[in-house]
């Protein structure tokens, strides 16, 4: 499969916080290729399925703070789209040029208004990006080209419910189920806009690592899930764990200023320490303590980027007597001081604006 390096780099990332925060860790300075992703756009182009798969993949570049993907987008001729809404889309070039680029995903976007009919310069597409072993998917009925291109033979796949009896016909040799979203090895294909965005979301845990899928999903979902009495983060991220081990996460969570000790949550959630240690090495392969370090750093590090506070008042802010041990804790899970990651946040932020 493309780019190893991506999956070489998630290796040695044993908490959370060091795997969110991969791009301030001490080898940050060493190169890798990004994970290119092309999108083709076919003409009537569902926007919303779009737009939803991109925004999962451009909030997975933002919560691990690494341009870990890069997205461009095409067409059939390199002129412009017009979308399912009539919104015109200008694109970056044409497929035949895509052909000569490197790239590690192949997305074709369809609509419910996307003719149905093979496209040359799209099949070869398809099979030069087939035989270097390319992710390679669809949105809508943008599957109809991965179909006839031929490299859905005794695979699964799915498309929008309109046009499942009709592929069915063509494609005998696709099993087309009427499932939201379907990955069967390195193909995938979703049949609308919110099946997109979990698709894609479930392709980025198994690219990126499940801490990344969850950090983008509680971004980009909490709409979904918002109960005025529940603590939302908790119940999305931590909704298949066991009953103890997410009440502890949420002693943990509501109590950054002013740490508990594990004797004290243990006490609350009436089990032994003991008994939590095990939760903690058996679901996350770490201690709770330096689960609860790194969870109090993270929001250290969030408050350093996104507020004016100085780094005496972050390190109060997250539950630490002396600026000198936040800063040498700091320094441990992300390479860099807090002065020094503030510091290369607002020149990264500068040279973007």
């Amino acid at each position: 499969m493309p780019n190893h390096a991506i999956k070489e780099r998630l290796k040695g990332f044993n908490g959370p916080a060091k795997h969110l925060n991969r791009s301030f860790t001490k080898d940050a300075s060493s190169s890798r290729q990004q994970f290119k992703v092309v999108f083709v756009l076919l003409e009537n182009f569902s926007i919303a399925a779009f737009t939803s798969a991109v925004d999962v993949l451009a909030t997975a570049n933002l919560v691990s703070r690494s341009p870990m993907i890069e997205c461009v987008h095409c067409s059939l001729s390199g002129q412009s789209v017009i979308s399912d809404i009539g919104l015109e889309i200008r694109t970056e070039h044409s497929v035949e040029q895509t052909t000569l680029n490197d790239h590690d995903m192949l997305v074709i976007c369809g609509g419910y208004r996307t003719p149905l009919k093979a496209q040359r310069g799209l099949q070869a597409l398809l099979h030069s990006s087939a035989a270097r072993q390319c992710w390679i998917g669809s949105l809508w009925n943008g599957v109809y080209q991965i179909a006839h291109a031929g490299l859905l033979h005794e695979r699964s796949a799915t498309a929008h419910p309109d046009n499942i009896a009709l592929l069915t016909e063509l494609f005998p040799k696709t099993e087309i189920l009427h499932k939201p979203y379907v990955i069967d090895g390195a193909y995938f294909s979703c049949a609308g806009p919110n099946s997109a965005m979990q698709m894609m979301l479930d392709l980025t845990a198994r690219l990126f690592g499940p801490e990344i899928r969850l950090s983008a999903e509680e971004i980009l979902t909490c709409d979904t899930r918002l109960d005025a009495d529940d603590n939302l983060i908790t119940k999305s991220k931590h909704r298949a764990l066991p009953a103890h081990l997410r009440a502890v996460i949420e002693l943990m969570e509501n109590n950054i200023e002013e740490p508990l000790t594990l004797a004290e949550i243990a006490r609350y959630v009436d089990i032994s320490r003991r008994q939590i240690e095990r939760l903690f090495a058996r679901y996350f392969d770490i201690s709770p303590s330096r689960y609860y370090l790194e969870l109090r750093l993270t929001k250290a590090r969030q408050l350093l980027l996104q507020s004016d506070r100085s780094v005496a008042e972050v390190s109060v802010a997250c539950g630490f007597l002396s600026s000198t041990h936040f800063s040498h804790s700091f320094r441990d899970i992300f390479g860099l001081s807090p002065t020094q990651m503030r510091s290369r946040f607002l020149s990264d932020w500068l040279k973007g604006a």
